[in-house]
């Protein structure tokens, strides 16, 4: 009676234990600073939804005390080539804002490149054109643009 009770214990524990464990690494996935300059820092994580290939996806945050606007573009390279680049970010950030992911435009996805590729020592990504200012006129915010469904 008390061996059964005793590994019917041991079993919970166990299960328990590995729930806890599981969690925990799903949520371990963090942002990883890129580099910092002019008070604003840039962090990315990569993630991959699905059956579709790893996104990037980058954090920035606004560390000084005043409204500042951030522009940058971030290119992939291969093997020292340019392999594929987005358009120019600019974005408001008031003072102490954090903005990331999706809803603020700051996923990057390829369609080439494999998890292997991207462990690949032959594989980079940078940011590129970083400029910073401060701006007190600039309106903080995501901006949608609208575009009909129809032309």
């Amino acid at each position: 009676m008390i061996d059964m009770l005793t590994k019917t214990i041991l079993r919970y524990l166990l299960l328990v234990l590995w729930g806890v464990s599981s969690t925990s690494t799903i949520h371990a996935q963090t942002y990883t600073e890129k580099f910092s300059e002019d008070s604003i820092t840039i962090s990315y994580k990569w993630q991959k939804v699905q059956d579709s290939n790893y996104t990037l996806l980058l954090e920035i945050k606004n560390n000084s005390s005043v409204q500042r606007t951030v522009a940058f573009r971030v290119l992939y390279y291969w093997k020292a080539q340019l392999h594929a680049g987005s358009e120019l970010k600019q974005y408001c950030l008031k003072p102490g804002k954090t903005i990331k992911g999706k809803r603020w435009n700051l996923a990057f996805k390829s369609v080439v490149f494999i998890l292997n590729d991207y462990l690949d020592p032959m594989f980079t990504w940078v940011i590129d054109d970083f400029k910073t200012e401060i701006n007190e006129d600039c309106k903080p915010g995501l901006r949608l643009r609208w575009v009909p469904a129809h032309p």
